[in-house]
């Protein structure tokens, strides 16, 4: 009983991506990252089923978006160079990314759209280059410094239901409009969390 899952027939990304690196000093770097593109499905079927009757409601969809493709991301990075000696050397960063918003599915219902979201990072790290390996590195990085609450996936299910009204009883469940409701779920991200890293490098 499950949905088989197939390709779009017809469908196309275009866009413009561009990538910023500058060297303020001789220890501090900045890096831009940008891209803006269009991303679409010329056309497609939605399939809607009916909760009363069991058919299936066929809607057809021309020009939507893609699924999971915002039309814009952004990133920036700033790294440090605290210490450098020949043995050893130790950096910091902080960094930034903004994703913009996107749809969940390809119909580019609002009631499919994951909000966009800015999320940044920073850390500092010890890099030493012992005989016995080629680099080994210690650091500790803070993930989603302002404690941003965001999305970055999620899925939907559209469906006619005339007869019941479930938004009451199912925590997943929204009204569109007339007899027209959804499940939707989100998967939301980590909070402001720490990370110990350990890497070698033979």
């Amino acid at each position: 009983g499950a949905y088989t899952r197939v390709n779009v027939e017809d469908s196309y990304r275009a866009g413009v991506e561009t990538e910023l690196s500058i060297q303020l000093l001789k220890s501090l770097r900045f890096t831009l990252h940008a891209t803006v593109s269009d991303n679409k499905i010329k056309s497609f079927n939605e399939y809607i089923d009916n909760w009363t009757t069991g058919a299936q409601e066929i809607v057809a969809h021309e020009n939507t978006d893609l699924a999971f493709s915002p039309q814009f991301l952004s990133s920036a990075y700033l790294d440090y160079t605290i210490l450098s000696k020949a043995k050893w050397a130790i950096t910091a960063d902080i960094s930034g990314r903004y994703v913009g918003k996107q749809f969940v599915d390809n119909t580019s219902n609002p009631d499919s759209e994951l909000d966009s979201y800015f999320v940044s990072d920073a850390g500092v790290s010890l890099k030493m280059f012992p005989k016995f390996v080629k680099e080994m590195s210690l650091g500790f990085r803070v993930n989603n410094l302002t404690d941003a609450e965001y999305e970055s996936n999620g899925w939907i299910y559209r469906f006619r239901s005339p007869e019941y009204d479930p938004v009451p009883d199912d925590p997943y469940a929204g009204k569109e409009s007339g007899d027209l409701y959804h499940l939707r779920g989100y998967f939301p991200q980590a909070l402001r969390n720490f990370m110990l890293q350990l890497s070698v490098d033979f």
